[in-house]
């Protein structure tokens, strides 16, 4: 999976880093079979466990639990909106989610 994040959300996202350690994690989660829209996408701090895949992207750690890989594009985009002070999940097909407080 290749991870995009721009310059300006890197720094809004090190501006909301809440502590050293934490990362960035990716997830889906689902209800039954996972086939229909009952998936649901977080991006939000936490700390890696073993278990999880991991990308370095620029200054931030991005985490991911192996359940979750499947509902994913190969290539995502982490996007800050400045106006709002929320950052977007999307690839070039759709959009996990926006309008995230970080």
């Amino acid at each position: 999976m290749k991870i995009h994040i721009p310059p300006a959300a890197v720094q809004a996202l090190w501006d909301k880093k809440p502590e050293p350690d934490a990362a960035l994690r990716l997830a889906a989660t689902h209800d039954g079979c996972g086939c229909g829209a009952t998936v649901l996408y977080e991006l939000n701090w936490d700390i890696p466990r073993p278990e999880d895949q991991r990308w370095h992207v620029d200054r931030f750690t991005l985490v991911m639990d192996p359940d979750s890989r499947p509902f994913f594009d190969p290539e995502i985009t982490i996007d800050y909106h400045p106006e709002r002070d929320t950052f977007a999940l999307k690839s070039s097909n759709q959009i996990y989610l926006h309008h995230i407080y970080l």
